[in-house]
């Protein structure tokens, strides 16, 4: 008789996001155990037009790195309908559901009137989750 085992949930989910633009979820498996951390999912198509600057998610923390590295968001997956701000490159913030990367808004933040710079040049810096007490947010500048 063939064992049905039931897949433990991960104790962390991380979003990262890259100079290309695709976002990716790695899970950890309860212990945390780091070292079997894997790749979960991938969110987008390569476009560096759509270079992420910055992430930010209402539960969880975030973590940066360098500018050539990935801007880390670590997103408990108890959480209750935790979701992602992700910056891009070009004045744009897209909003996502964190658990499967489905969106739920996308909007582009307004140049300012004096700005002699085009859409492309100019980038979002950070984005931050601002409302009720018990959602955290933590903002963080690639």
């Amino acid at each position: 008789m063939p064992s049905t085992q039931q897949r433990q949930p991960p104790a962390y989910r991380l979003l990262a996001g890259d100079e290309l633009g695709v976002l990716r979820a790695v899970e950890v498996p309860a212990g945390p155990k780091w070292s079997e951390a894997a790749l979960a999912q991938k969110w987008g198509e390569a476009d560096k037009n759509k270079a992420i600057t910055c992430i930010c998610c209402t539960h969880g923390s975030t973590h940066s790195g360098t500018r050539e590295q990935a801007q880390i968001c670590c997103v408990p997956p108890a959480s209750a309908a935790p979701i992602v701000a992700v910056g891009r490159k070009g004045r744009r913030v897209d909003i996502l559901d964190a658990a499967t990367g489905a969106s739920q808004a996308t909007m582009t933040v307004a140049a300012s009137s004096s700005s002699r710079t085009s859409a492309n040049q100019v980038h979002i810096a950070a984005v931050a989750f601002v409302g009720p007490a018990e959602t955290r947010s933590v903002q963080q500048r690639v």
